[in-house]
C-alpha cells in the first residue's frame, strides 16, 4: 500500500476527532444538553457505614443532611429497618404498616405490605 492511503486515513481520522472535539466544546459552552441537575445536586447522600452480614446482604446506614436510614441491602429485596427521619409522611407509613401486621397476627390474615414501604 502506498504512503498516500495512510496519510489520507490519518488526516480523516484527524478531522473526526476534531468535529467530535468541536461539538463537544459547543454543547458545554453553550449549554445545549443539561449534563446535571442543579436540584439534586443540592442534596447529598453520605454512606456512613456498611457492614457485610452474608455474600448478598448487608446493612448500610446512609445520612441526608439531618436524617440517617438503616437499610437492609440483599439479593431479593432492600428493606429500610430504621430511620430517623423528621418527615410526617414516612413515620405514618411505618405507623400504618406495624398496624397491618399486628392485625394480621391477631386475625391470622396475610395482608399485602408491598404498596406499604417504611
Amino acid at each position: 500500500m502506498e504512503l498516500s492511503v495512510y496519510l489520507r486515513f490519518f488526516f480523516a481520522l484527524i478531522f473526526t476527532l476534531s468535529l467530535i472535539g468541536i461539538l463537544y466544546w459547543a454543547i458545554k459552552r453553550f449549554d445545549l444538553i443539561k449534563f446535571h441537575n442543579r436540584s439534586i445536586t443540592a442534596k447529598t447522600l453520605i454512606i456512613k457505614e456498611t457492614l457485610k452480614i452474608d455474600v448478598r446482604t448487608k446493612l448500610i446506614v446512609v445520612e441526608q443532611g439531618s436524617n440517617e436510614y438503616l437499610i437492609l441491602v440483599g439479593h431479593d429485596n432492600n428493606l429500610l429497618i430504621n430511620s430517623t427521619s423528621n418527615d410526617p409522611l414516612m413515620y405514618e407509613k411505618a405507623q400504618f404498616k406495624e398496624e397491618l401486621i399486628a392485625q394480621s397476627v391477631k386475625t391470622g390474615k396475610s395482608y399485602p405490605l408491598s404498596g406499604v414501604n417504611s
